[in-house]
């Protein structure tokens, strides 16, 4: 449906709509006017707020200024602190190997400790069974003295039964030479029947052997041998003492080991016959055989030496 309005309608309509709008724009005024008031209160809050953010903004911008300084320092320092650091590093590393070889050295000295531990501990067993040595040797040494002791004593015993034994054999000595004396004389006697029944039978070295006397050296020297007072004055066979007793060759048994006074006096060589039984003890008149030095150089033609 369409609907259709009247001029006074729409008059009616326009006046009540101007005077809606005068009304509005009046109000509108005023409120522009509020409005503007504002707004420049605003702008003048603003322009104060922009003086304060330009003043912040300076002072932010030193204040940038001074940490970028301070930032700058701060590498510095960083830079310097790193240098140190790695100084101190290399230091670190340097001890590092000082105690690594202070480690080893320690072990070394460790070892040579125990080394010289044991080597103590050896010492000390050494010691000990030294100690115990010398003890043993002192006990032995006290031991010793007190045989020593017992033997001065049985030595001074010995002495002075050698001292008793010495006058008594001085006696026999004396009571021996009479003996002797007299057996010389007897011997002489016997010598001067000999030498008168050799003048009356020629010496026959084939019957009696060598007439040169023989001069042994050994055991003691000089010692003489006749075969002529064994054989023609005595009576003797050659077989007497040959092979037995002596070889055949002159001088040979000498060389023999027990050629010696102490075999010819227990009966060996010599003293086969000079027993005291068949002949005079080899042990008695030593001058019938004994020479001495002298004697056979005399007997060998030499000549004498100064002075004896």
């Amino acid at each position: 449906m369409v609907l259709t309005l009247s001029t006074a309608a729409l008059l009616a309509a326009a006046e009540t709509a101007t005077g809606t709008t005068q009304e509005t724009a009046a109000e509108k005024t005023t409120v522009a006017g509020g409005a503007i008031t504002d707004v420049d209160q605003k702008a003048a809050t603003t322009a104060e707020a922009v003086k304060e953010v330009e003043e912040e903004a300076k002072a932010a911008v030193k204040k940038a200024e001074d940490v970028k300084e301070e930032a700058k320092a701060a590498v510095k320092e960083t830079e310097d602190i790193k240098e140190k650091t790695e100084a101190v590093a290399k230091e670190a590393e340097e001890v590092k190997e000082q105690a690594e070889a202070a480690a080893k050295e320690a072990e070394e000295v460790k070892e040579q400790a125990e080394a010289a531990a044991k080597e103590a501990e050896e010492v000390k067993e050494e010691t000990e069974a030294a100690a115990k040595e010398a003890e043993e040797e002192k006990e032995e040494t006290e031991a010793a003295t007190k045989e020593a002791e017992e033997k001065k004593e049985e030595t001074e015993a010995a002495t002075k039964e050698t001292e008793e034994v010495k006058q008594e054999s001085q006696a026999a000595a004396e009571e021996k030479k009479d003996a002797v004396k007299e057996e010389a004389e007897v011997a002489a006697g016997e010598t001067e029947d000999v030498e008168e029944t050799a003048e009356e039978e020629e010496y026959d070295e084939e019957t009696y052997g060598p007439e040169a006397l023989i001069i042994w050296t050994v055991p003691i020297e000089a010692v003489s041998f006749s075969h002529k007072t064994h054989t023609m004055d005595a009576g003797l066979d050659c077989d007497t003492c040959h092979d037995d007793l002596f070889e055949m060759e002159a001088g040979v048994a000498s060389e023999n080991e027990d050629f010696t006074m102490e075999t010819i006096y227990d009966g060996g060589y010599c003293g086969a016959c000079h027993d005291g039984g068949g002949a005079f003890a080899a042990n008695t008149r030593c001058a019938a055989c004994h020479i001495g030095v002298m004697g056979a150089r005399r007997e060998n033609g030499e000549t004498e030496v100064a002075g004896h």
